[in-house]
C-alpha cells in the first residue's frame, strides 16, 4: 500500500515536471522573466545602499535617475508577474478543458487522462506565485525603502540643477546695468545743457 502511494506520488511529480517543458512552457518563461526582474531589482538596490552618499556628494544626477528608473520599473514588472501567475495557470486549464472531446463514451473515458494535463498549468501558476510571493515578502520593505531614498535624492539633485544658471547663459550687457550720462546729471545741470543746445 505504501509503495503504491509512493509510486503514485512519483508519477504525479514526473508528469508535472514534464508538463512545464511541454504544454506549460509559457509559465516557465514567465518564471524566468520574474527571476531576471528580481535579479535586476536586487542589484540596483544594492547599488543604492552602497553608493547613495557618493552620488549625493558628486551630485551625479544622471546615474541616480538611471538607477531609480531601473529599480522602479523592474520591481513593478516583478510584482505584476507575481499577480499574473495564477491567471496564466487558469488560462492553461481553460484552454486544455476546451480542447477535450466529450462527444462519445469512448472519448469521455479517454478524456479522464486529459483532466490531469488540464490542471498542471493551474498547479504551476500557484507554485510560482507562492514562491515569488514569499521572496517578495522577504525583500519588499528594503526595496521600497531604497526606491524612496533614491527618489528623494533624485528630486534633491533635480532641484539643485534647476537653481544653478546654465554655464552658457548670455551675460546681461553692462550698459543696461549702468545708468547713462544724462540720467547721471543733476536736474539743474540737465536744463542748462538743453538751453545751451538751443542757442
Amino acid at each position: 500500500m505504501y509503495n503504491r502511494k509512493r509510486g503514485d506520488c512519483m508519477s504525479f511529480w514526473s508528469k508535472l515536471a514534464g508538463s512545464i517543458l511541454t504544454s506549460d512552457w509559457y509559465i516557465l518563461a514567465a518564471a524566468v522573466a520574474a527571476a531576471l526582474c528580481l535579479a535586476v531589482v536586487l542589484w540596483a538596490q544594492k547599488r543604492v545602499e552602497s553608493d547613495l552618499k557618493k552620488w549625493e556628494m558628486e551630485q551625479n544626477l544622471r546615474f541616480t535617475r538611471h538607477i531609480y528608473h531601473m529599480l522602479t520599473i523592474s520591481y513593478t514588472l516583478f510584482i505584476t508577474l507575481i499577480s499574473l501567475f495564477p491567471l496564466f495557470g487558469m488560462f492553461g486549464t481553460v484552454s486544455a478543458l476546451l480542447g477535450l472531446d466529450l462527444s462519445s463514451e469512448a472519448a469521455i473515458s479517454s478524456a479522464k487522462n486529459g483532466f490531469f494535463d488540464a490542471l498542471t498549468s493551474t498547479t504551476w501558476g500557484i507554485i510560482f506565485a507562492v514562491v515569488f510571493k514569499i521572496i517578495n515578502a522577504v525583500f519588499a520593505t528594503n526595496i521600497e525603502n531604497n526606491i524612496q531614498k533614491s527618489g528623494d535624492l533624485l528630486k534633491k539633485l533635480e532641484n539643485l540643477t534647476d537653481e544653478q544658471p546654465p554655464e552658457d547663459a548670455p551675460q546681461e550687457e553692462t550698459a543696461a546695468q549702468t545708468p547713462s550720462e544724462e540720467e547721471d546729471l543733476p536736474l539743474p545741470t540737465a536744463f542748462a545743457a538743453l538751453r545751451s543746445l538751443r542757442r
